[in-house]
């Protein structure tokens, strides 16, 4: 790997090892080359705040218009997750990208990055490493269902030897093996409403997330908007009042 990419790798992690408004702060200087305005950091603090993930903010800002525009020589964070560079900086994260669940539905409430981190963080006890969170993460873009991330960490290895203890965990796996085995799941999904891996479900799943993934990105574009409107508006009165001076 060429120097300069090990260098950008580096600086993310370094950002990544930061936490609320000096994660920000610095997140702003490396993917916009400038420091975090007050209405970004309001949106982006709630976005934390709320579960959203560091690595997801990082990803916003550097395919944002003004990213592009800057274009920070850093390489794509999930990109660089993909290859392996960020798993000290994941595992570097001070409590990680969420909180560890405290039942099932909690874990099903979440999504993307952020159900992935949890679900590794409650079912492992750890965070997790670079590789299964890239894999993790196409397969759930794809539309698998949550169920069977959950299941698969579960009945590893390393989960039979955890031996997580999550609220209505075993009844959940329960339904979720009804509703996924060609035996069972034609009678049983409609009857008890649950969710299967039948292809036109994942299907809804995938365009399911890439309409959550576009409206994250819509509402982060229309703050930069109405912030640039703003920015403007204060440059008008700054020079309307130099004016009448």
């Amino acid at each position: 790997m060429p120097a300069h990419s090990q260098t950008s790798t580096d600086r993310l992690k370094d950002v990544l090892a930061q936490d609320g408004p000096e994660f920000l702060g610095r997140a702003y200087l490396l993917m916009l080359g400038r420091p975090v305005d007050p209405e970004g950091f309001r949106s982006y603090s709630a976005r934390l705040n709320s579960g959203a993930s560091k690595l997801s903010i990082l990803a916003e800002l550097r395919a944002s218009a003004e990213g592009q525009a800057y274009g920070a020589n850093v390489p794509d964070p999930l990109a660089a997750l993909a290859q392996g560079g960020l798993e000290e900086g994941i595992g570097s994260m001070r409590g990680g990208l969420y909180p560890v669940a405290t039942n099932i539905k909690e874990l099903l409430a979440l999504d993307d990055l952020v159900f992935i981190d949890c679900a590794y963080k409650s079912l492992l006890k750890r965070a997790p490493d670079a590789i299964g969170l890239n894999n993790y993460l196409k397969l759930i873009r794809s539309g698998a269902a949550k169920m069977r991330v959950v299941s698969q960490l579960f009945f590893s290895a390393e989960g039979r030897k955890a031996a997580p203890s999550l609220r209505g965990l075993r009844r959940a796996m329960l339904q979720y093996w009804l509703a996924s085995n060609p035996l069972t799941g034609w009678w049983y999904r409609p009857i008890a409403q649950a969710e299967g891996d039948t292809p036109l479900e994942c299907r809804l799943r995938a365009v399911e997330n890439t309409l959550m993934r576009m409206a994250q990105n819509h509402e982060r574009e229309s703050n930069e908007l109405d912030t640039a409107a703003d920015d403007i508006a204060r440059f008008l009165k700054v020079l309307a009042n130099r004016r009448s001076a």
